[in-house]
């Protein structure tokens, strides 16, 4: 694959920017987080969960499964069968002690999101860990089960994979994925309501992260044939010329930025701007 080299974001000139600055002002705007803000404050990724995970070993069979699996990206098919090979309590225990944030503090993309806080409708994301809920000192509750009438709620930060210390919340692997609490019937209307209403940003996901698939499968299926707007901060180093197309096609609107530490400083910085705006 060919990687496509844009230029970053400089001195925000980039024209979505002002399309993005106008869905934040409408105070409609939803920003969904992905585990790239975990990683910025110091937790594993999805790679390094399942890592982590089977370093402790296994059956070779089982590892050169997982290996093949990580190697094709199919990381939640790897997670389930690190869960199989452990067992559902020593896979929890150990997802725990991996994922574990109490000596972290927020990174500062996490605290970038945070600071959209007067103006922004809620917040949406798929990992486990705490690091939002520090950046939002509390004043955002953390849900990890939705009520029903969340069509009607703002400022709310909702975990759709569930949270750290509710193992029953978890939709980490295969099995729960399919349980999670955003594919459950009775949520459907409400979930319908806010993502056919609400423009959305993505931040902190790969262009290739399985997790973002997903997720955007789920709301083009919610939000129907007219979605709104969904824009997506992207690290340009993996935005490669394919995969540009292709999201492209699903009315991914992208805005490029330079990476190359991994800690998404440029994305912070966009953040900030929209905040001061």
């Amino acid at each position: 694959m060919v990687a496509l080299h844009m230029p970053s974001v400089d001195s925000f000139s980039h024209p979505l920017l002002a399309a993005l600055r106008d869905a934040y002002l409408d105070e409609d705007l939803l920003i969904f987080a992905g585990g790239g803000v975990s990683t910025a404050g110091g937790l594993p990724s999805s790679k390094g969960l399942v890592e982590g995970l089977i370093a402790g070993g296994m059956p070779e069979a089982t590892l050169t499964g997982i290996a093949d699996f990580i190697e094709r990206g199919r990381l939640v098919d790897a997670l389930s069968a690190a869960e199989a090979a452990l067992g559902p309590e020593s896979f929890c225990a150990a997802v725990e002690v991996l994922l574990d944030d109490r000596a972290l503090e927020a990174p500062a993309l996490a605290v970038s999101i945070a600071s959209l806080a007067p103006r922004l409708r809620g917040a949406l994301t798929t990992s486990l860990d705490h690091l939002l809920e520090k950046a939002f000192k509390g004043a955002w509750p953390g849900l990890a089960r939705v009520p029903g009438e969340v069509v009607r709620r703002r400022h709310y930060l909702l975990k759709v994979h569930g949270t750290l210390l509710d193992r029953a919340s978890w939709a980490l692997t295969r099995e729960r994925r399919c349980r999670a609490m955003y594919a459950d019937p009775k949520l459907q209307t409400a979930f319908t309501a806010v993502f056919h209403s609400s423009p959305i940003l993505f931040v902190g996901y790969g262009v290739t992260d399985e997790d973002f698939d997903e997720v955007l499968a789920r709301l083009q299926a919610f939000a129907g044939g007219q979605p709104p707007r969904r824009f997506a901060l992207f690290a340009e180093e993996a935005l490669t010329t394919e995969r540009r197309t292709e999201l492209a096609a699903r009315g991914v609107e992208m805005i490029p930025y330079a990476n190359p530490d991994g800690k998404h400083a440029e994305a912070a910085r966009i953040l900030d701007w929209l905040a001061r705006s």
